[in-house]
């Protein structure tokens, strides 16, 4: 698990992109279609019943909706970045890991994630807590914005095309042995003016098909 984090963490970073497995299959895969105090105390219980039902049930959904892929990818941030193994990240762990997951916050941002779960004054952020906060993030992004920011971790020189070069280089460095026929498969899904490469708009055109 560790080792497939490292190399899809040391992937990012080597192309400028935070990106994980996800946003490299999102390239490679083809997409898919008044009260008194008795009355007032039953009604905080009740309050705070439903209150951790609802909770509960979108623990659930949360889980649910999520793909196993992406449940595993949000474990292993976690752990790979959760350098003293106690169950928790501090800001700069909590950082790094919402990086690697693809998601650019500010110093800000992270900060406030944190203190909203932060009832101890800890400054730490648990597993509980992240895998519900990036879950509700992963659920509410765009899958264009997915779809761009793997496009650009593909385009590595820049043209605003892939070609087979460019997916024979992703794919070695991912430690994946394909053939030319299969990179070429690939390219072929996506090749809508049939110029033996694809391009952005091409993905995006197939995508809201």
């Amino acid at each position: 698990m560790f080792n497939r984090a490292e190399r899809l963490s040391s992937l990012g970073n080597n192309h400028n992109s935070a990106s994980t497995n996800h946003n490299v299959g999102s390239v490679l895969t083809p997409p898919k279609r008044g009260m008194n105090t008795s009355t007032s105390n039953s009604s905080n219980h009740n309050n705070t019943t439903n209150s951790n039902n609802n909770s509960n049930n979108s623990n659930i959904n949360l889980k649910q909706e999520l793909l196993e892929e992406q449940k595993l990818e949000i474990r292993e941030a976690f752990q790979l970045f959760d350098m003293n193994g106690d169950g928790s990240l501090d800001y700069h762990e909590t950082k790094v890991a919402f990086k690697a997951l693809g998601f650019e916050l500010s110093k800000r941002q992270v900060l406030d994630i944190i203190r909203e779960y932060d009832t101890d004054d800890t400054n730490l952020i648990t597993y509980d807590n992240f895998y519900k906060t990036v879950g509700e993030m992963i659920l509410k992004r765009d899958p264009l914005d997915e779809i761009r920011r793997a496009f650009k971790l593909f385009d590595i020189d820049g043209t605003g095309k892939i070609s087979v070069r460019n997916l024979r280089k992703i794919s070695k460095d991912l430690g994946e042995n394909l053939s030319d026929e299969e990179l070429q498969a690939m390219i072929d899904e996506f090749d809508l003016d049939e110029d033996g490469e694809s391009t952005y708009s091409a993905k995006e055109t197939c995508t809201e098909k």
